[in-house]
């Protein structure tokens, strides 16, 4: 027990800022609250006035509120008894009483009533659902149920009513610009009378009258089976699936239906007793008529469905006739059984024939008994003409013992690659210019194909490829020969399976127009006189065999700067001979291994570094070489090398 009760005062921030003793009482002056202290919490704890005006939230229960006024906040516990005030806020535990007051606009929500009992009227916010009790009318959306409906549904713009079963299918009933039945659910929908099913919409949006499974947008199954089909004019009228009929006073209409085996469905235009057949129009005012084909190209387009065979037949009553037909590769216009075809026109006196297909399947165009395929008679040099309607025609003429081919003054093309033609390429044109062109179109020379130019060129250009093959059979020999105004200068030849190029006289070799080298029948030699190179620092000879060595020119006439050899030139002389070493390259060890033979000589890195040990600098000598190139890849490479008829006279002279 403490001994003794302190107390102080101060304002709600001195307060918040203040940890008292435990027991000690403090008074808040700007609230005019007491507070009790534990010794540890800011502020203490305040106590409750009589009012209860400074509890925010209670989160107790109460055994008893005497008092009559306003609860204002959330009873989260249970309030059971009467409330004869008003209760502001949400009630999330129970109720237990009643509502005395008739009107009670300010409750905005309801949680689970087990029952609710409504004598008379019910309204719900005006005329969002109204229950007419004295006429029995249900409304929603409107406050004034129609006298001709149990259910009148109503709405400002678009009204809707949905009934959703427990599997989760939904039916909407849709009222707005158009009125519509609608299954929300991926199933059929479905219409019927007397207990039984008569049309219905699947998920898909097919239609079927007469079944329950339509494979098509609109489906009509007849209700008669095969053996009772149709099998006259009247049964089709009786036993059709399906009756179209044009106007309300037409004595006459069109059926569809099933034959007696269904192997054939029908459309029939007869009257409605089925005792007179009627004419059937198709497109009396204009259009197409598409039969086999959704989208018809002619006035009367017939197609198949498979790839060959008849599509009409015109055939008499004993069925001579002609019978129209096609495959993937081609079309046809038969004639009936060992009958010509012929075609004729009217001059003015009568049908005359211009053109005959007799049974063997020779034509004959101006002659009634063709012996060849094709046969074309006219006493007077017959021809056959080509024209494109305007300025162009070509012209195939027999004139006398020739025969002309005449073009207009483009191209004569040449196709050949495909059975039909239609997809065949060009594979020759003779230009309007004269170039025979193969397998190109133009003369561009950069254009992969054959050139033969009117002036006695020939081009030819091929891509990845020789462009030049000559062969010769048999015996050795020339295969290409080379003339100069009427005068053979020379020839390529075969020898014993070797090429031997020869000319006439001497031959040169040039490069970019400038001659390089020559030989005549006794030597090879360079065009100008030391200038060429013999190999290159990057592609070198293996080895020179030759019965005598190579002659240097050494001419006392063709030098200057003669002089001895300076005393750091013989050091360096002094010392290559001792920088002479066996070797073998790394290259022949790489094809032969331990076969690869010993060489000697000098390592040219060595032989540098003695001329910079005397302060000399090896590149100003000749008998040191350094070559520098790039390779395939972009790298630079450098390679050194050693004259060695210079080296060892360069060593001599230090002896």
């Amino acid at each position: 027990m403490a001994t003794q009760l302190q107390s102080r005062r101060g304002t709600t921030a001195q307060m918040n800022a203040f940890t008292g003793a435990e027991g000690e009482i403090a008074v808040n002056t700007s609230t005019d609250t007491l507070h009790v202290h534990d010794g540890s919490t800011a502020g203490g704890h305040a106590l409750a006035k009589a009012d209860g005006s400074n509890i925010a939230t209670y989160a107790g229960s109460f055994t008893t509120i005497a008092a009559s006024g306003t609860i204002t906040g959330n009873v989260t516990g249970n309030l059971t008894g009467n409330v004869t005030g008003n209760v502001t806020g949400n009630v999330t535990g129970n109720i237990t009483g009643s509502v005395l007051t008739a009107a009670q606009t300010n409750i905005t929500s309801v949680g689970t009533l087990s029952a609710l009992t409504v004598s008379g009227a019910l309204t719900v916010d005006t005329d969002t659902l109204v229950v007419d009790a004295t006429n029995n009318r249900v409304g929603i959306g409107t406050s004034s149920p129609n006298a001709a409906a149990d259910l009148h549904v109503a709405d400002t713009s678009d009204t809707r009513i949905w009934l959703e079963a427990t599997s989760g299918d939904t039916m909407e009933l849709y009222a707005g610009t158009n009125v519509s039945v609608f299954n929300r659910s991926n199933n059929a929908l479905t219409f019927g009378t007397n207990n039984t099913e008569r049309m219905r919409i699947d998920a898909s949006g097919r239609v079927g009258i007469g079944g329950t499974s339509a494979t098509a947008r609109l489906e009509v199954t007849g209700a008669f089976g095969y053996a009772s089909g149709a099998n006259s004019l009247a049964t089709t009228v009786s036993k059709a699936a399906a009756r179209i009929r044009g106007s309300s006073d037409a004595s006459t209409s069109l059926f569809f239906g099933s034959l007696t085996n269904d192997a054939e469905q029908y459309i029939q235009s007869s009257n409605g007793a089925g005792s007179a057949a009627d004419d059937l129009v198709l497109n009396p005012y204009g259009g197409s008529v598409g039969i086999g084909t959704s989208s018809p190209t002619a006035t009367l387009d017939i197609r198949r469905s498979d790839a060959s065979g008849i599509i009409a037949e015109f055939h008499n009553n004993v069925g001579y006739g002609i019978d129209i037909g096609t495959s993937t590769a081609e079309a046809y216009i038969s004639s009936g059984y060992q009958q010509d075809f012929l075609f004729k026109t009217n001059a003015g006196s009568g049908q005359v024939e211009r053109m005959r297909i007799d049974s063997s399947g020779k034509v004959g165009i101006g002659i009634s008994a063709p012996t060849e395929m094709l046969e074309i008679f006219n006493a007077s040099s017959p021809a056959i003409q080509l024209n494109d309607g305007g300025d162009y025609k070509s012209i195939f003429r027999l004139a006398g013992n020739d025969l002309e081919i005449r073009g207009s003054s483009g191209s004569m093309e040449f196709y050949t690659g495909s059975a039909d033609g239609d997809s065949s390429s060009e594979r020759m044109r003779i230009d309007a210019s004269g170039n025979l062109l193969v397998g190109k179109t133009s003369t561009a020379f950069g254009t992969a194909g054959l050139r033969f130019a009117p002036t006695g060129a020939i081009d030819a250009t091929v891509s990845g490829d020789g462009s030049l093959f000559l062969n010769r059979l048999g015996s050795d020999g020339p295969i290409q020969y080379f003339y100069k105004d009427g005068t053979n200068v020379g020839s390529i030849s075969a020898t014993g399976g070797n090429i031997n190029i020869n000319s006439a006289a001497n031959g040169i070799l040039s490069t970019v127009g400038t001659r390089r080298l020559n030989w005549d029948a006794g030597q090879l030699y360079p065009q100008v006189d030391n200038t060429y190179n013999l190999g290159h620092g990057s592609y070198r000879y293996d080895d020179i065999f030759a019965t005598n060595g190579t002659i240097q020119t050494s001419d006392r006439n063709e030098k200057q700067d003669i002089e001895a050899l300076s005393d750091a030139e013989q050091r360096v002389a002094v010392a290559a001979k001792g920088l002479l070493r066996k070797f073998r390259w790394i290259s022949s060890v790489e094809e032969n291994a331990d076969d690869a033979r010993i060489h000697f000589g000098i390592i040219a890195q060595d032989l540098q570094d003695a001329f910079t040990a005397e302060g000399l600098d090896a590149g100003r000598y000749a008998m040191f070489i350094s070559s520098t190139w790039t390779d395939e890849d972009g790298n630079e490479q450098t390679r050194l090398g050693v004259r060695y008829s210079e080296l060892l006279a360069f060593i001599i002279s230090a002896i």
